[in-house]
């Protein structure tokens, strides 16, 4: 049998505490035991071992570190500070968070509840002043570490564009994906049907008359049941992909995927949308209507927000909002 572990002289005059267990992992994988299957298994040992009854569990399943927003977190806050949790315990400090900031913003929290944090990979966390200098320094460590990251990868992802290789994204229609290189390569059936789009857009053919060519011929979308509309059909015709490009910033490089339209009818078509654009527009550039542009944040995501209008009968409204939570 087991011996369970000395209690801490702390605990001996304190009364029996309500034990909780948080546990996160980045990534759904719907693995038969997945990561907080394996933090929580290894919580409940630990509280085993000092004799803590753990009465709750708050599970994050695909919750980012970038953010204290998480449907869990909300809830373990939430009983913090309506007094029902006295003890947290978790598998490491980057199961709470990787920023330094929020990882302090959530140690205050729990000291001015009351609340002990218990740490499986550093059991003397907080317990000294050496311990929560460690601890900061543990933190601080693991954000740079994720800063890192993001840099090298915005680095590896610059570089394969430079090469004309494909990064990511939504695959274009009328493309698929190679299963190992995951570049794009022609689809014949939805190929075709891109340059019949192209031919009727340099013939005239106005962007909903040609949504109901392809709807009066039952072309299918990649949307099951979707039917194509004047906006996929104009955004389709100024993708440069279709003509053999790739996005780079605010310009375009040569990609290494074959081109379903040439340069020329691409630029052609280009200048039929142009032409169509003879009025100008009524209202001020958007440097004036939105000077926060840029500048302001969300403060869930920490995003910038994007300036936005609504046109209404006589007014139009200008605000900004977050598009990485709009609906």
């Amino acid at each position: 049998m087991a011996k369970k572990r000395e209690k801490p002289a702390s605990d001996v005059l304190r009364p029996v505490r309500k034990a909780v267990i948080y546990t996160r992992q980045s990534r759904d994988r719907n693995a038969v035991f997945s990561s907080c299957d394996m933090q929580r298994s290894i919580c409940k040992d630990f509280a085993d071992g000092f004799g803590w009854e753990v009465c709750e569990t708050f599970e994050d399943v695909g919750g980012s570190s970038e953010s204290l927003d998480r449907p869990s977190l909300r809830r373990l806050l939430q009983s913090v500070e309506a007094g029902g949790v006295n003890r947290i315990i978790v598998y490491s400090v980057d199961r709470l968070t990787r920023k330094l900031l929020h990882l302090q913003v959530l140690l205050q929290t729990f000291e001015q509840h009351d609340v002990s944090l218990h740490v499986v990979t550093d059991p003397h966390f907080g317990s000294s002043a050496s311990a929560r200098l460690m601890s900061n320094i543990i933190a601080a460590a693991s954000e740079f570490q994720q800063d890192l990251t993001r840099e090298r990868l915005a680095e590896a992802r610059a570089a394969l564009k430079q090469k004309g290789r494909r990064v990511a994204g939504r695959v274009p229609y009328g493309y698929v994906t190679d299963r190992n290189s995951k570049q794009l390569i022609i689809d014949p059936t939805e190929a075709k049907r891109v340059r019949k789009i192209f031919e009727l857009a340099v013939s005239g053919k106005r962007p909903q008359e040609i949504a109901d060519y392809a709807n009066g011929r039952k072309w299918q979308t990649r949307r099951d049941g979707a039917m194509w509309t004047a906006r996929q059909v104009l955004k389709m015709l100024s993708n440069p992909t279709y003509a053999g490009m790739i996005h780079h910033g605010p310009g375009r490089l040569p990609g290494q995927h074959e081109a379903i339209v040439d340069h020329a009818m691409f630029e052609q078509v280009r200048a039929v949308s142009a032409s169509r654009r003879s009025r100008k527009a009524a209202y001020a550039p958007a440097s004036i209507l939105f000077p926060l542009r840029r500048l302001i944040k969300c403060g869930r995501c920490h995003r910038a927000m994007t300036p936005c209008m609504n046109q209404r009968k006589y007014f139009r409204d200008y605000f900004y909002r977050c598009r990485s939570r709009a609906g």
